[in-house]
């Protein structure tokens, strides 16, 4: 059931404004009850391909990142919080193949950031960077956080199967950033998608990769 004041909610986070001092939000309370913060979260992110589909890339690009400023406030991000279940983080790690599938498939400039190739917009450059400084991409302040790792990996091994470059970029990137925490599992993540075939510079990026030799 989609969560209370959803639509409101993204209305207000798509449609904000921005001046010399930074974002004007409405209902800002929306943004302190943790638990159902991280329902609107999942939600939009399952709903993404529709519910943002008529919005610019530049738009789309803000109100996610805005959505997602706790990632540089570790501990404090809001959708690590103790007060939302284990089972529902697991939920929204999950959702974002659907970020992925929804959204950044079809919206980015199928070309490769980390080799600097021009033609992308805002919404590439989200994508390419969302697990660089995630806390969402790190569990060890948790208790037994394989649970999430698993997750993490297991969803961005769906998200390998998808067509857009930048969409096998931006997983690759990500598993790369995960490889000290679960080596052998990112390793066997993108052996597989080694063994499907990629162009060159995906491969030699992979390789990097399956390392944890990322930038």
């Amino acid at each position: 059931m989609k969560p209370s004041r959803y639509d409101e909610w993204v209305t207000s986070l798509f449609s904000q404004t921005v001046s010399e001092y930074g974002s004007h939000l409405q209902c800002d309370e929306l943004w302190n009850d943790n638990a159902h913060f991280a329902e609107l979260t999942i939600w939009l992110l399952r709903h993404c391909a529709l519910d943002l589909g008529k919005m610019s890339d530049e738009s789309v690009a803000f109100g996610l990142k805005h959505t997602f400023k706790g990632f540089e406030a570790e501990p404090n991000c809001p959708l690590k919080s103790g007060d939302i279940s284990r089972e529902m983080k697991i939920e929204l790690i999950r959702s974002f193949e659907s970020l992925y599938s929804g959204c950044f498939e079809s919206r980015c400039a199928p070309i490769l950031l980390h080799l600097g190739e021009p033609g992308g917009s805002s919404l590439n450059q989200f994508c390419f960077m969302l697990w660089d400084s995630s806390p969402l991409g790190s569990w060890n302040d948790h208790k037994d956080p394989e649970e999430f790792y698993t997750a993490l990996v297991e969803m961005l091994k769906k998200v390998l199967l998808l067509s857009n470059p930048a969409c096998v970029e931006s997983a690759l990137h990500g598993l790369g950033h995960l490889h000290p925490e679960c080596p052998r599992l990112v390793e066997n993540a993108i052996d597989e998608c080694i063994d499907r075939g990629l162009n060159e510079n995906l491969l030699k990026y992979a390789l990097c990769a399956r390392s944890g030799d990322v930038l």
